[in-house]
């Protein structure tokens, strides 16, 4: 153990902590930050999430029958002020536009027509026709709730068609969450997916190449340590691994949980207001928890890999070379398959979680051909 700790303190050196700070800010201000300063991004995003969060309030989880009546009599209300306002402005007035329904079926090739839908909503001071567009949308989106699982997706096989049919004949869809906060936590996701494997690569790298250029791989193999060391060594990257993706994810989620989403923790992600449609009926919260689980198998499966590489490379050169396919093939490639369509039923139930055994038994073969290898070089001293 005590050999262990003492690899991992070499690969939280001082220098590689302070160049992988800076590597995470950088990332941050490239990529991340604009999903946390602009949530909801625009309109109708931010109506649509606030009609979300009242509903959420005022019906739970779900939507039924008779709430779906309260909601559309409250999108009737605001038809009236729409009305309201349009009476009373002149720009209206002048285009003879008296009624919503009339604003909302103009003809924008007019080009009278056109300057005032630009007006009303973009210049005017009110944020109604906004509002409407959003709650109409929704209204869409539940009326013709049967028909949005099959117009999703093209070709699909027998499983993935009985579980649309589930989903039809259940009440899932009716639970209360928008493509909007989904949307917004798969962008942030899939960023911090990339990150934290960049992460790895960079840290774990170097974990036997110091010893190759310090020449102490020679003098390892004259004791009876030495056939042990290279375990023991990945013992170190394993645990690193984990300290890093449990850091990153934690100040990750104390940041996310400032965008005021946990209201929506205990909400079907199988929605018929979200994108996309799911081989199980997973709450938010429970679709984050997989997510992060995913995270941890591909930091793990990086940091064999990364391991790996530092064990046959002669120099940072090459390292850098063998990273560059792998970071594009796990974090570019493959990174709609293994984060950006978690259990989505765009792929086959199998593929995913074979995907990732597939991985983890690649992990496991090289770890034990190079294992062998380094056993033979030790038997060979």
């Amino acid at each position: 153990m005590t050999i262990v700790l003492h690899e991992i303190k070499k690969v939280f050196g001082l220098r590689m902590v302070i160049m992988l700070l800076a590597i995470n800010v950088v990332f941050y201000f490239l990529f991340i930050q604009f999903y946390f300063q602009h949530f909801p991004n625009g309109n109708p995003d931010t109506e649509i999430h606030k009609a979300s969060i009242e509903m959420k309030k005022d019906y739970g989880t779900h939507m039924d029958n008779a709430e779906y009546e309260l909601f559309r009599q409250k999108y009737d209300e605001t038809i009236e002020k729409a009305e309201q306002f349009m009476k009373t402005d002149q720009q209206f007035m002048d285009a003879g536009i008296t009624t919503y329904e009339q604003f909302y079926n103009s003809d924008y090739n007019n080009e009278q027509l056109n300057k005032l839908h630009n007006y009303a909503v973009f210049e005017s001071d009110t944020e109604l026709f906004w509002e409407l567009q959003a709650r109409r949308y929704m209204i869409e989106r539940y009326e013709n709730s049967e028909k949005y699982p099959y117009n999703a997706y093209g070709e699909v096989d027998a499983k993935q068609q009985n579980r649309m049919e589930k989903h039809v004949a259940s009440d899932e869809g009716d639970s209360i969450f928008t493509d909007v906060v989904f949307s917004n936590y798969m962008s942030l996701i899939i960023y911090m997916t990339v990150l934290i494997g960049l992460s790895i690569l960079f840290m774990v790298s170097p974990i036997f190449l110091h010893d190759k250029r310090s020449k102490l791989i020679h003098l390892q193999y004259t004791a009876r340590i030495g056939r042990r060391l290279f375990l023991r060594k990945l013992t170190a990257a394993m645990i690193s691994t984990l300290l890093i993706v449990t850091v990153q994810l934690g100040v990750f989620f104390l940041m996310y949980s400032r965008l005021g989403t946990g209201l929506f923790l205990d909400s079907g992600i199988n929605s018929i207001f979200n994108i996309g449609y799911f081989w199980y009926d997973l709450t938010f919260g429970q679709y984050i928890g997989l997510t992060v689980a995913a995270i941890y198998a591909l930091s793990l499966i990086t940091a064999v890999f990364a391991a790996w590489i530092s064990s046959i490379a002669p120099n940072y050169m090459v390292i850098i070379g063998l990273q560059i396919p792998y970071a594009f093939l796990m974090f570019g490639w493959m990174e709609k398959l293994l984060i950006g369509r978690l259990a989505d039923i765009y792929y086959a139930q199998h593929v995913q979680p074979l995907t990732y055994l597939l991985l983890a038994a690649g992990a496991v073969l090289i770890f034990v051909l190079r294992w062998r290898s380094e056993r033979r070089a030790d038997l060979l001293v």
